[in-house]
């Protein structure tokens, strides 16, 4: 005697499927925000090997911080070449792990130079008019060159604002012992892609100097900024120190309390967000700021 096998009823496979699309409408989230974290890691890991790198580098040269950016003119084997060099090549040549030039316009970042984010071939996305830039510099603190060995002159730029320009600005080198607050100033943070009204497009900073450079909320310009971490609305930094944490980029984390500064033995007067001048402006010191405006 054969015994009846009881099949599915439609309405219970549907039941089936409806669950199981709610459990992975549950659980993809969740998957890609383990993704995300797993990722923002990386990043951090990355960073922290490039503050080594600078840090290195102060220990050989003196306490001299490399450039940002060198428009290097050299010999070479095809006879006399000017090409620009951002810190993260730089850096990556002086570590022995120089970029490759492939098909880009520019030399790739790999390894440690880039962030995991940014997916192989979609470097465009950190390109600078100098270069592929994945983590970006605090603008003031490195110096940027332009060197021609054949004729064996240097030129020398650092920026800072108005009223300590005297001490910093010009050819004067950074150095890390000018830092006086290296584990609150920022030395190199995750690269973010924003609109250039002086060029008319979108391209990778160079440099960050002030709060609204790190924002993923609407910065100055509208909606300028966007980083690799936005979903976790955070960016990677280096201190100067070596340490790594990623920091906020709501406007909450940037644009709190404003402070009045007024450089010592000068008339000049500015205003600053507390935040962009701790993580920043490592020139200006505690004695010179104090809370609101004049």
């Amino acid at each position: 005697m054969f015994s009846r096998r009881r099949a599915f009823t439609l309405i219970e496979l549907l039941v089936v499927i409806a669950i199981i699309a709610a459990l992975v409408a549950i659980l993809l989230p969740a998957l890609g925000g383990a993704r995300a974290q797993s990722r923002l890691t990386q990043c951090c890991a990355n960073i922290r090997s490039q503050q080594v790198a600078v840090l290195a580098y102060t220990n050989e040269f003196k306490e001299g911080l490399p450039p940002r950016l060198v428009w290097w003119t050299r010999q070479t084997d095809q006879g006399e070449e000017t090409s620009p060099w951002l810190i993260n090549r730089f850096l990556a040549d002086y570590v022995g792990t120089a970029f490759v030039k492939g098909d880009a316009p520019y030399e790739v970042p790999s390894g440690a130079w880039r962030c995991p984010d940014v997916k192989v071939g979609d470097d465009v996305a950190r390109q600078t008019h100098e270069g592929f830039l994945h983590h970006a510099p605090n603008q003031w603190l490195y110096n940027d060159v332009v060197l021609n060995e054949p004729l064996r002159v240097a030129r020398i730029n650092g920026d800072t604002l108005e009223g300590w320009r005297d001490r910093f600005g010009g050819k004067v080198w950074r150095r890390l012992g000018m830092v006086w607050n290296p584990s609150q100033v920022v030395s190199l943070m995750d690269n973010v892609n924003y609109y250039n009204a002086s060029h008319a497009h979108r391209e990778a900073r160079t440099g960050y100097g002030f709060s609204s450079d790190v924002l993923s909320d609407a910065g100055e310009s509208g909606d300028q900024n966007t980083g690799s971490h936005d979903g976790l609305r955070v960016r990677p930094a280096a201190f100067v120190d070596g340490h790594v944490l990623p920091l906020g980029s709501r406007t909450t984390d940037w644009m709190g309390q404003q402070l009045t500064c007024r450089p010592t033995g000068s008339d000049a007067v500015e205003t600053h967000w507390q935040a962009e001048i701790e993580r920043f402006m490592w020139f200006i010191q505690p004695n010179e700021t104090r809370a609101g405006e004049d």
